[in-house]
């Protein structure tokens, strides 16, 4: 992962990153599980690889997936868990103020995971 200290608009730290938050994948029967970036990491040692899952493990991992020129300066589109245990998505902080905004990128596993919105690569 990239430095602990990155967040809002500091390139000097981008290396394509994972998302280090879980976040939600729908199985084959539909149903909605927590997953994370070393999880895709062990099944692609397993040889039962995850990425192709509609680009959301790929959004979210690109660095495990080898997705980075598509998706390492993009947002993870899919719903994660902050630290807190609360559900997040990208999008909502783009509905926020400017300054909530920038608060809630300063922290870094949210800015590794909305790096778009967060200007993480700029």
């Amino acid at each position: 992962l990239g430095s602990e200290s990155c967040g809002w608009g500091q390139s000097e730290c981008f290396k394509c990153v994972n998302s280090p938050l879980e976040f939600q994948v729908k199985t084959e029967g539909g149903s909605l599980i927590p997953f994370s970036c070393k999880s895709a990491a062990q099944n692609k040692l397993k040889n039962k690889f995850t990425c192709s899952n509609e680009g959301q493990v790929a959004r979210h991992c690109p660095k495990v997936c080898g997705t980075c020129s598509e998706y390492g300066c993009s947002d993870s589109d899919g719903v994660f868990f902050m630290r807190n245990g609360k559900e997040g998505k990208c999008s909502w902080l783009q509905e926020m103020s400017e300054g909530k905004r920038i608060k809630q990128c300063k922290k870094p596993k949210v800015a590794q995971t909305c790096r778009d919105t967060c200007k993480f690569c700029e």
